[in-house]
């Protein structure tokens, strides 16, 4: 072996050994292992200093915010990490050197310096240093600084974050249930929804059910809009350019007593048209969505409008008489727990999942309100499905036909007409086989 090599061999093995010693020369176990003097819920400030930055958090209402360097929601999740990491950061093992310097730790400067508060009382503060050569730990200072620990690499991990790190991205961060939605758009009308019970009622542009279910999709789709980037604090020209002067979009947000806003500008050109900038009345911030985010909150009343076509419960059904065009009739009759495919005993799964989509049922689109059923050519149909009750009385009956490239439908005696898909057709046609 060349002496270069035995040499470099041998150097490595030394810093190996003093690594080694500087680890756990000295070390005991450390009677407290908790950075935290509190339970993490009643830290309601944390500072973070690190080199070129200083972020200041608070928690207001069980929210955290961020108030320096700008205001800001911080990402609570995220925060709360943190403060369980310190509370429960494992063994705690402090080393005693007469000679200890500090660089040699990553502590002067610090990689970062912790200093939180309660509402009461300011809390020791915690300065992060750099990993230990060997092992998953790092070095801290709690306090004074008179002791340098030894803990696990997952504090600083989690400690040392800044503005970016903490920054909640989630556009709107209101949790409670909306009352009230009110669209309204440059050169079109107002959209206005309002909760009734669990249920919602369409007010503008005109009086008509809301769908709840589509409703609740649109709120978790506000919910979970989520910024790409950020432009904060925008001056007006920047409001203007960036197409808010005024905006294609306002919604207004109403729950229990609050108001808040929300404005979708125009395309973020910076990300290739594929995200829009949105801001809120929370803070003065512009939050880059992706475009196909964006959509799925752009309400028009035809998407939102309620379509079902009955609001009946199987158990209301005895009897369902499927009649198509060129076809004999089909009656399914309910017998206690059976059911019978005309008077032959029927596979009861069967007709219980056909009786449940047809009464699911509901239009893709609004073709008419105002009646004229026999215009779509409802008054020849194709297919009729009667719905009988425990006297026999008809509670409802669909007439569906073709009407062009369309399907329609309506539901005998109302005005609406619809079309349905051909999917929705096609499950609706039945042999008696098919219930057997």
């Amino acid at each position: 072996m060349r002496p270069r090599t035995t040499g470099l061999l041998a150097l490595a093995t030394l810093l190996v050994g003093l690594a080694l010693i500087l680890d756990q020369r000295d070390i005991a176990v450390s009677g407290t292992d908790t950075l935290l003097q509190v339970p993490p819920s009643a830290v309601t400030s944390i500072r973070i200093e690190r080199p070129g930055e200083s972020l200041l958090l608070r928690k207001e209402a069980s929210i955290w915010k961020i108030v320096e360097p700008i205001d800001a929601f911080a990402d609570t999740a995220r925060v709360e990490v943190l403060l369980e990491t310190l509370a429960n950061p494992g063994e705690l093992r402090p080393i005693e050197l007469a000679d200890e310097n500090e660089a040699a730790f990553g502590l002067d400067p610090p990689l970062a310096t912790l200093r939180l508060a309660t509402i009461h009382q300011e809390l020791a503060s915690i300065r992060l240093g750099r990993k230990t050569p060997l092992g998953e730990r790092a070095y801290l200072q709690r306090g004074d600084g008179s002791k340098t620990l030894v803990a696990s690499s997952d504090i600083p991990f989690a400690a040392n974050r800044g503005f970016e790190d903490l920054r909640r991205r989630q556009v709107f961060t209101e949790a409670l249930d909306p009352t009230e939605i009110q669209l309204r758009r440059t050169g079109l009308p107002e959209i206005v929804l309002r909760a009734t019970g669990q249920d919602w009622q369409m007010l503008k542009p005109y009086s008509a059910k809301a769908s709840t279910s589509s409703v609740k999709l649109w709120i978790r789709a506000v919910r979970g809009l989520e910024a790409k980037s950020f432009f904060d604090e925008p001056a007006a020209v920047d409001l203007a350019a960036y197409g808010f002067a005024p905006a294609p979009l306002e919604i207004v947000w109403k729950s229990a007593g609050r108001t808040h806003r929300i404005w979708v500008g125009g395309p973020n050109l910076r990300a290739g048209d594929d995200e829009i900038w949105i801001r809120t009345d929370q803070f003065p911030t512009l939050y880059s969505v992706p475009r196909s985010e964006v959509a799925a909150i752009d309400l028009t009343p035809e998407t939102i409008r309620d379509k079902s076509l009955i609001r009946l419960s199987p158990v209301d059904i005895e009897k369902l008489t499927l009649s198509q065009r060129s076809e004999p009739d089909i009656l399914l009759e309910r017998r206690g727990d059976q059911w019978l495919a005309n008077k032959a005993r029927a596979e009861t799964i069967r007709v219980e999942s056909y009786l449940a989509m047809t009464l699911a049922l509901a239009g893709a689109q609004t073709l008419s309100t105002a009646g004229g059923a026999e215009h779509f050519g409802l008054d020849q149909p194709d297919i009729v499905v009667t719905f009988s009750g425990k006297d026999g009385e008809t509670l409802a009956r669909f007439l569906i036909a073709s009407f062009g490239e369309a399907e329609v439908i309506n539901r005998e005696g109302s005005a609406l007409v619809y079309t349905i898909t051909s999917e929705q057709r096609r499950a609706l046609e039945k042999s008696v086989a098919d219930f057997r």
